[in-house]
């Protein structure tokens, strides 16, 4: 009877029964059936337990905030995880990736050397450590759409300075300007701004000017992370507090961050239950891990970052506001793309030139004709939507001079005067006398409009989440086709 790797379905093994014919007992036979089973069995217990202890080591890089494309390999060189960035990022390389182990495995030997391939890099394949024992690989292959307001240099994260981010408007210049007063302060600040203009950059700049740059800057984004995950995430836990924890605990976030900073982005989507638990460390400055009864005194910087109108979540009971007021002391409000479009022919050149370095191909110009269609459009995407725009006509362009000519058709069907997002003046100047409550509904009704009822695209315009975009639609009574009254 054959055994099967659980993971590849390769035999490994066989379990043989001979004898005589004519002692040979059919019972015998069931037994040796139901011991293979056993042993199969027992072999995919192993191999979850395994999964499960690289996942839970792993998994604070795939909650971090980033556009790099990430896959966690097992010891054999399987997939495990890859995050949403993987197919794309891939498919600018020239490499097709269906999501598979194997689609992976041919590119990389048992031992985890490159093999065959020249996207691949040695660099970008990391262990995957707990304690001595190595669990895992991880393949991390940047990508520059990980820039919110880009800098103008590859500094590492714990070196960037506000005099590298890159923009001549007034309005950036008059952010950066208060970004630096305040990055003296030791108080928690509140960076508030819509999806993709750069939050992360503004929080690394406000490190390193803080009297705490030599300590570590630790980030988590809260968005899309379970209760459970947060939790341990942020406190981290000790050996034997739940089914799966590491061998020897875990340090949290928190602790990680002693003597430096801690940047949670998308604060707004934290559990109401642990945003009590976190309150209670920024008046304190202790934590206690899971299952632990031990205080930790903890020194850290707090830098927090949302899309979304946290004084509503307050008013609508989604957000404590006891934590609301601890942490919005300062808030700092990154302009959006759309606010200062003198800069994206800067900005443009800049992305290019990481984009040359990085894949080792010629420069290129850009027409006149491509820098006015980019400032046309509204950008509900930001300055990580530009890069995304900038990088796939660079790449596509079959000359040495991109033109308008070379931006995607869906582009070029949104690049209109008339796609710039909804401004409160221009839709409601017809009636002053508006309330904020009808206001509000007419530019989220517009939205909807612009976007042709993609409620993912209206949300993304909004600068809100899309749970909170449906909460609107039923309390103004809207739906996707713009039918105002149900």
């Amino acid at each position: 009877m054959v055994i099967r790797d659980p993971g590849s379905q390769e035999i490994i093994g066989v379990l043989d029964l001979s004898g005589l014919s004519s002692v040979f007992s059919h019972h015998a036979q069931a037994l040796v059936v139901e011991a293979a089973g056993r042993i199969e069995s027992r072999l995919i217990r192993i191999k979850l337990e395994e999964t499960n202890r690289l996942l839970n080591a792993a998994v604070s890089t795939f909650s971090s905030p980033t556009r790099d494309a990430v896959m966690l390999l097992d010891k054999d060189g399987r997939l495990v995880k890859a995050n949403e960035y993987v197919v794309s990022n891939l498919a600018m390389r020239g490499v097709k990736f269906n999501g598979k182990g194997q689609s992976i495995k041919r590119y990389i030997n048992n031992d985890l050397k490159i093999s065959k391939t020249k996207w691949l890099r040695s660099e970008w394949i990391k262990p995957v450590m707990e304690g001595d024992e190595q669990l895992g690989s991880m393949i991390i292959i940047p990508s520059p759409h990980s820039v919110g307001v880009v800098s103008k240099t590859s500094l590492p994260s714990d070196t960037n300075s506000f005099a590298d981010i890159i923009g001549s408007s007034s309005i950036l210049q008059k952010t950066i300007k208060k970004a630096e007063r305040l990055a003296v302060l030791p108080v928690p600040i509140l960076i508030l701004g819509e999806t993709g203009v750069g939050k992360e950059i503004f929080a690394k700049a406000i490190h390193a000017a803080s009297s705490n740059y030599k300590g570590p800057l630790i980030t988590l984004n809260c968005g899309g992370l379970s209760r459970e995950l947060i939790t341990s995430e942020l406190f981290g836990y000790i050996e034997g507090a739940f089914t799966g924890a590491s061998r020897g605990g875990k340090m949290g976030k928190i602790e990680a961050a002693a003597g430096g900073t801690l940047f949670l982005d998308e604060i707004g989507e934290m559990p109401l239950d642990i945003q009590a638990i976190f309150l209670r460390v920024l008046q304190e400055g202790e934590i206690c891990r899971l299952g632990d009864h031990k205080q930790r005194k903890v020194d850290i910087r707090v830098l927090v970052a949302t899309n979304r109108d946290l004084s509503h979540d307050v008013k609508e009971g989604r957000f404590r506001m006891d934590l609301f007021y601890r942490i919005s002391v300062i808030t700092l409000n990154i302009p959006a793309l759309r606010e200062r479009k003198s800069d994206i022919e800067e900005l443009v050149y800049s992305f290019a030139d990481q984009i040359a370095k990085r894949d080792g191909i010629s420069p290129k110009k850009f027409a006149p004709d491509f820098i006015k269609a980019l400032r046309r459009y509204g950008w509900p995407g930001n300055i990580r939507e530009l890069h995304n725009v900038v990088e796939s006509t660079y790449l596509m362009c079959q000359t040495d001079r991109v033109t308008s000519e070379d931006l995607a058709d869906e582009f070029q069907s949104l690049s209109c005067e008339n796609n710039e997002p909804v401004s409160l003046k221009d839709e409601l100047s017809s009636d002053d006398n508006l309330s904020l409550v009808d206001a509000e509904r007419i530019i989220i009704a517009s939205a909807i409009k612009t976007n042709k009822g993609n409620l993912t695209k209206a949300a993304r315009q909004l600068g809100v989440a899309k749970s909170t975009l449906y909460l609107k639609l039923e309390k103004y009574g809207l739906d996707r086709n713009l039918a105002i009254s149900k």
